[in-house]
């Protein structure tokens, strides 16, 4: 099976994440752009729940509270969620659909360092 715009898919043992989607030659035109998705090797053992469950609890600190983060999405196996999310990032950049992801062979309207003219106003 052919994945369109995927050099690589390549698993990966000890990432802080779940997986990541790197472009190969960002400068590229979309016809010709390439990309490798690096996924945490554990993910091939993990159902939804488990990585999401695992995922959420770094966001918070184990205390006294008692409290604890789980999710519950069924048992589909997790490399699932992960190939369509990450594909969604190839997706995006290929057709500059996020505002501050151009599309392929376009600048972006700021440098790297500069913060993006109008920044949506935070919801809090």
């Amino acid at each position: 099976m052919e994945l369109r715009g995927v050099r690589a898919l390549i698993f990966l043992d000890g990432m802080p994440n779940s997986a990541l989607t790197s472009a190969v030659e960002p400068g590229s035109s979309a016809d010709d752009r390439k990309f490798d998705i690096t996924i945490r090797a554990g993910v091939l053992r993990e159902n939804i729940s488990e990585m999401l469950t695992a995922k959420e609890r770094t966001c918070f600190e184990v205390g006294a509270t008692g409290f604890t983060v789980s999710v519950e999405g069924g048992s589909m196996d997790a490399i699932v969620y992960v190939l369509l999310h990450e594909v969604t990032h190839l997706v995006d950049s290929v057709l500059g659909l996020t505002p501050e992801n151009p599309p392929c062979g376009q600048q972006r309207a700021c440098g790297p360092t500069e913060p993006p003219p109008n920044p949506p106003a935070t919801p809090f």
